[in-house]
């Protein structure tokens, strides 16, 4: 096993694998629609289960089914246009502007590492408020929460008597908000600490899980796949039978969680994988030369399980080595479609943001493809190129917006219950497919992965300027053949 510090590449590989994890995080702001600051003593809103002044929801009749669930087809949205329409199918909203007192749920996110969660968070509820009438006419407001940030507050000592500040986490505040009815959690490598905190006091959905901790803990939620598509990603390689093949992975959790995944599958299959591990000072010389070192340029298949700047390394990286893209055979996940990535890798590649014959991985649709049932349309519709300029094909914005439109539907589906045991319950049992996701939502079909209730994940290709699909919706890989990763 090799440690560095930042940058990669091997010359003439059969194929060339990118795993990078899938990591969200996400948000703050104020105002309805937006975000307050996390604090059980706020008293700005009223408590979130009692009845709202008369919206929408109270002049259209109601039908419920056996289940107590809102029927899917309450409301009349003949007035919508597709892309409108087709979202508040999803959320079953009036499709008209949210009036009346807020709900207010929980937004745990990483503001340092991912700053650009915080306005697609913000501008998908304004979006839901606005044109799909929020949650049966109400309309939803966000609790910001950064775990790095603790809140100070005026407390008095018990033995002095006198003022003193403390700092408070503001996962203690999620907590004990009783106005929070679901709470979001879209950190980088997750927050196992948070979800004991909020074991059966506040259902919680991971809007993409990036660890391996995120994919087996029993208080959870998730419709994306996350770092599941890393295994998918060893299902599609062990295919084109391989022989020999080396990994270079972040030296973080996610990172080292990609290869524990991945190890097991290759050993099975009598495939060697040998791990080269980048740190924050790693530079592309040093890769090169590791890379070297470990028979890189000679094995079927060089797996990439980075981070966004370690992709950038990478990009710098396999120039050096005399990798253009256009001899090799390329899968990457979402991480080295992000803005900065792509950036790298165009200002190495003259000008090509997206190398020649390289695959990337996705949740089984194509974001190059804005249609309206893929949910992609409807994201793009929301972030637009004003807000997220780089925004399609980086799974960070994407995994905030849908997070936001699938916690609407699992509140409507709630037909205004809003205890623990409903809102969870409604989380579980999704009832339809989630945007960007494909195939059915099932959750805790895999014994190994309890939170998770995606089934697959997808694959696409960057051939002659076009993208083409390899393995997409009813093609898409069937990811219950991952296994959990011993230790």
């Amino acid at each position: 096993m090799t440690v560095l510090d930042r940058a990669t590449q091997p010359r003439w590989l059969f194929a060339l694998l990118v795993v990078g994890a899938l990591t969200v995080s996400a948000c703050s702001g104020g105002g309805v629609g937006d975000s307050r600051d996390a604090s059980p003593d706020d008293e700005s809103a009223d408590d979130t289960t009692v009845a709202a002044n008369e919206t929408a929801a109270d002049v259209i009749e109601v039908e419920v089914d056996e289940m107590d669930m809102v029927d899917e087809s309450k409301y009349s949205l003949d007035h919508l246009d597709e892309l409108t329409r087709w979202a508040a199918e999803f959320t079953n909203g009036p499709g008209i502007e949210a009036t009346g007192d807020p709900i207010l749920f929980g937004y745990v996110h990483d503001a340092e590492l991912s700053p650009q969660h915080l306005p697609a968070a913000r501008a998908a509820i304004d979006y839901i408020n606005e044109h799909l009438g929020g949650v049966d006419g109400r309309p939803l407001e966000l609790v910001s929460c950064d775990p790095s940030v603790p809140r100070v507050e005026t407390a008095v000592d018990p033995e002095t008597a006198a003022e003193i500040e403390v700092e408070i986490s503001c996962e203690v505040g999620l907590a004990a908000d009783d106005k929070l009815v679901v709470v979001v959690s879209q950190t980088s490598i997750g927050n196992t600490d948070l979800y004991d905190a909020l074991a059966d006091k506040k259902p919680v959905l991971v809007a993409s899980p990036g660890s391996v901790a995120e994919l087996t803990t029993l208080t959870t939620t998730s419709y994306l796949a996350g770092m599941l598509t890393t295994g998918g990603m060893g299902i599609w390689a062990l295919s084109l039978e391989l022989k020999s093949a080396v990994g270079l992975f972040t030296d973080n959790v996610a990172g080292r969680d990609g290869f524990t995944m991945l190890e097991p599958m290759f050993a099975a299959a009598g495939v060697e994988l040998e791990p080269v591990w980048i740190t924050s000072n790693t530079s592309a010389s040093r890769l090169e030369s590791a890379l070297d070192g470990v028979g890189a340029l000679d094995a079927d298949l060089l797996i990439l399980g980075l981070d966004e700047p370690d992709c950038v390394v990478a990009a710098g990286g396999l120039a050096a080595l005399g990798i253009n893209g256009t001899a090799n055979i390329v899968i990457s996940a979402g991480t080295c479609l992000r803005p900065g990535a792509r950036a790298a890798l165009a200002e190495v590649q003259e000008g090509f943001e997206i190398p020649a014959n390289w695959h990337f991985a996705t949740n089984g649709f194509n974001p190059f493809e804005q249609t309206v049932a893929s949910g992609y349309a409807t994201i793009s519709a929301i972030l637009g190129e004003s807000l997220q300029p780089g925004h399609v094909g980086d799974t960070g914005v994407e995994a905030a917006v849908v997070a936001m439109l699938s916690i609407t539907r699992a509140l409507s589906r709630a037909d205004g219950d809003f205890s623990y045991d409903a809102v969870n319950d409604s989380l579980r049992n999704p009832g339809a497919p989630v945007p960007t996701q494909a195939g059915d939502q099932h959750c805790g079909r895999s014994p190994a992965f309890t939170p998770v209730c995606a089934g697959r994940m997808g694959i696409i290709q960057y051939v002659d300027d076009t993208w083409t699909d390899v393995a997409t919706g009813d093609a898409a890989i069937d990811l219950s053949q991952i296994l959990f990763p011993p230790g």
